[in-house]
């Protein structure tokens, strides 16, 4: 399949984003990157849609029921003989359901309920044939979501994510159209998001102002909304600036094509190099500074742990092929 470089270049910004965010720098306007992170990679893949088949839906499951029980069985188990956290039995089985609860219950797998819902989303796609019509359902379920579950009942626990991949469909129904990104549209979202950012953060407690996909929590859906598409379009104008002109497009490229190993894992690489570098190295007067460290290696440690791993797509060798292919989630 032929890359799009400037969709894998919006990736890989799009991942160090959700980095950054995860990693809680001490400066409040990064609370920012919360607005347009996830809704970047849904809107992206909307970008590529195309129908899948029932073979291809239960091939794609598959992969990510082998690779989401292979990370739980390896981050419970270094949990376990680390530092002696058990985890429940039950807790392996009620994962099966897919649901937030049932992923969060398990150490660093919490960023598995984007990757289920994202895929619940291009299912939930696959039925409707009509752009148009798309759209105006996502619209619709984006803010019974929203209200239902301030209004009426808690619907952020049930199976694979359904009420995140509801909230989500509205991105990707907007990337099926598949607007091309004019220069004066990438002027007015920059103005949009910049204006709507400055004016939220600096007039309101930024606490209430965090947008929580995974728990449904949205300070304002129309304003969440808008500064998530204004942060999508500036991010696709800033990749497509970047490709051909730029040798570290090229890499930033390659992390957006590895971006769901890095999903998975950087939460995992972020605690190993905490205690590493604390222990070696005291900075908690230069917290930024440690800060920065630790993205730069887990970025580095990631990329090159990727890129092994893709040699092993190559082996002979069934086992390591197949192990490959589990991690990278391919």
């Amino acid at each position: 399949m032929n890359r799009i470089e400037y969709i894998d270049i919006s990736k890989g910004i799009g991942i160090i984003c959700v980095m950054i965010a995860h990693l809680s720098f001490p400066l409040d306007f990064l609370n920012i990157l919360y607005f347009f992170e996830l809704p970047l990679f849904i809107y992206l893949s909307g970008l590529l849609h195309k129908e899948i088949s029932v073979t291809d839906s239960i091939l794609k499951f598959k992969k990510i029921l082998f690779s989401i029980l292979f990370y739980a069985v390896f981050f419970t188990s270094i949990s376990y003989f680390s530092i002696g956290w058990k985890i429940p039995l039950f807790s392996f089985v009620k994962l099966l359901t897919f649901s937030n609860e049932s992923i969060v219950s398990i150490p660093f797998l919490i960023t598995f309920w984007f990757i289920i819902a994202l895929f619940v989303v291009k299912i939930l796609s696959s039925f409707t044939k009509s752009s148009c019509l798309f759209f105006v359902l996502s619209i619709s379920l984006f803010l019974l979501i929203y209200y239902v579950n301030i209004k009426v009942c808690n619907v952020v626990n049930l199976p694979f994510c359904i009420a995140q991949a509801l909230l989500l469909s509205i991105y990707y129904a907007i990337g099926r159209f598949r607007i091309f990104i004019e220069n004066y549209m990438f002027i007015l979202s920059l103005i949009l998001f910049t204006g709507i950012s400055f004016w939220t953060l600096s007039t309101q407690d930024t606490s209430k102002l965090l947008v929580d996909y995974r728990n449904l929590d949205l300070f304002n859906p129309f304003i969440a909304a808008v500064l998530a598409l204004s942060g999508i379009l500036i991010i696709i104008r800033i990749s497509m600036f970047f490709q051909q002109r730029f040798k570290i497009s090229k890499y930033i490229a390659e992390i957006g094509r590895l971006s769901f190993f890095f999903m998975i894992n950087h939460l995992f690489m972020y605690v190993v190099l905490l205690n590493l570098v604390q222990r070696f190295w005291s900075l908690s007067q230069l917290l930024i500074v440690e800060f920065v460290i630790i993205l730069i290696l887990t970025v580095v440690i990631l990329f090159f742990v990727a890129k092994l791993l893709e040699i092993g797509l190559k082996s002979k060798h069934a086992i390591v092929k197949g192990l490959s292919k589990i991690i990278l989630l391919k």
